[in-house]
């Protein structure tokens, strides 16, 4: 296959994830309570997920300073959203944990994450979703090797 065409590609495939990203994104607002930035509801879902718990693994997987998440996690936590508490195991370093207000907008997402399933995903077939899946774990793996590649 010709560079032109793997270019070509990559452009129809860029423009339909935007697409498919803007409608999630919309039908995922509706009806939320939208007092969350973006970077505010990837901090609950990442503490949710448990992928970070702590101010570094926070800023990490942000890609934004350390300050920026504290500036992030000090408005959540204003509005009951996250707690903070200090690592009983090691003093220096602050726990944080999803707080009532914080429970209860999850409860709401995944509400919202099952009215989208039902609506687009279930009308997939599982062959096509096992292949929707397995191309973009093949691009996540990619890009995690070169990530690390560009570090080193």
């Amino acid at each position: 296959m010709g560079n032109d065409k793997i270019v070509e590609i990559y452009t129809e495939i860029e423009e339909m994830m935007l697409d498919v990203s803007r409608v999630i994104h919309r039908e995922f607002q509706m009806g939320i309570n939208n007092r969350l930035t973006q970077n505010q509801q990837y901090v609950l879902l990442l503490i949710a997920k448990g992928k970070a718990s702590n101010v570094k693994d926070l800023a990490k997987e942000l890609n934004i300073s350390a300050s920026a998440v504290s500036q992030i996690l000090s408005k959540l936590e204003q509005q009951k959203i996250v707690k903070r508490s200090i690592d009983e195991s090691s003093r220096r370093n602050i726990i944080v944990q999803l707080d009532v207000e914080g429970l209860r907008i999850l409860q709401e997402f995944e509400q919202k994450r099952s009215i989208i399933f039902n609506k687009y995903v279930s009308k997939m077939t599982e062959a096509d979703l096992t292949v929707f899946r397995d191309s973009f774990k093949k691009l996540k793996e990619v890009m995690i090797e070169e990530q690390e590649r560009g570090t080193t």
